[in-house]
């Protein structure tokens, strides 16, 4: 019996880390969700403040007579779309807050300020290693040994009580011409057809486990192949915007300056103001999506903190 409620015990530890891991891939998760709607909208401001430095540059050509007034009208349109885009950033952030404190347990309206700003940090991916620290140390696996341990051991159990018990007595005999003690010597048979069946029932449970157990195995490894493949892309896209938003500053200054001096026509700074945008926002993407992939890839091969801090 106390065998059985250690086993149980440790079944639902592995339990207990399993739930752990989950929410530590979701707080992960959403918290990358809010350090990238933060970065979204200082990209959309400083879109917004773009498009109304357009507008008045349009402004004062179309009040010199060198813009006509649809272009005038179109500069102002982009302005209201730009305070829109804005606007929706806003309500964005607010509402992966709500989602951050929500998951923390906090009230809704909960102010906080990360200090932390969206960025990466290259990862070694060392598969095999990897591959063998998840076998060893995902919860799942653990749980799973613990029921295949006990259902062994309920079938050695089980086999056992088909043998003969052996007992050993003293007996007194008392007689008038005999007074003495002799030594006995016996074994209890047991119910031999209950107690096979109890063996064949065992053993098909020890079975099961067997095939769980290696499906699991089975599982994990391929969880973990595929967390780091998705790990690396994501590093790799990450990468490969970072060098796209290294250009972006420099490409807005040179066509203010192109625009200003009638070099860039209208709409080829329209696509010059739309091109900084949406480079910018993708590379905070790839970093958001990258910091999802991490929490995934930890989550599989159990690289995650435990509660006091530490890792296991």
């Amino acid at each position: 019996k106390s065998q059985m409620t250690g086993a149980e015990v440790g079944i639902k530890e592995a339990q207990l880390k399993i739930a752990w891991s989950d929410v530590y891939r979701q707080v992960k998760s959403v918290y990358a969700g809010v350090l990238f709607t933060e970065e979204s909208l200082r990209v959309f401001e400083t879109n917004l403040n773009s498009a109304r430095q357009f507008r008045d540059a349009v402004e004062v050509q179309y009040q010199s007579g060198k813009a006509p007034r649809s272009k005038n009208i179109r500069s102002k349109i982009e302005v209201l779309k730009a305070e829109a885009e804005y606007l929706e950033a806003r309500k964005n952030l607010k509402k992966e807050k709500l989602r951050f404190n929500l998951l923390l347990g906090r009230p809704a309206d909960s102010e906080f300020v990360l200090s932390e700003a969206l960025s990466y940090e290259v990862l070694e991916f060392r598969h095999e290693a990897l591959l063998k620290k998840a076998l060893k140390n995902r919860p799942e696996i653990l749980g799973q040994e613990l029921k295949l341990k006990f259902a062994r051991k309920d079938l050695t159990r089980a086999q056992l009580s088909v043998l003969p018990e052996p007992f050993i007595g003293l007996s007194r005999t008392r007689e008038d011409y005999d007074n003495g003690y002799s030594v006995l010597l016996g074994a209890r048979l047991p119910l031999w057809d209950l107690n096979f069946g109890d063996i064949k029932e065992k053993s098909a449970l020890g079975a099961e486990e067997e095939i769980r157990s290696e499906s699991l195995r089975r599982e994990v490894e391929s969880q973990v192949r595929e967390a780091i493949l998705e790990a690396e892309l994501a590093l790799k896209k990450a990468e490969l915007q970072k060098k796209a938003v290294e250009g972006v500053d420099e490409l807005l200054k040179e066509a203010v300056i192109q625009f200003q001096e009638g070099e860039l026509s209208f709409l080829e700074f329209l696509e010059n103001l739309k091109t900084s945008k949406e480079t910018r926002l993708a590379y905070f993407e790839s970093l958001k999506n990258y910091y999802e992939k991490t929490a995934e890839f930890e989550q599989a091969v159990q690289n995650i903190p435990t509660f006091d801090g530490g890792e296991k």
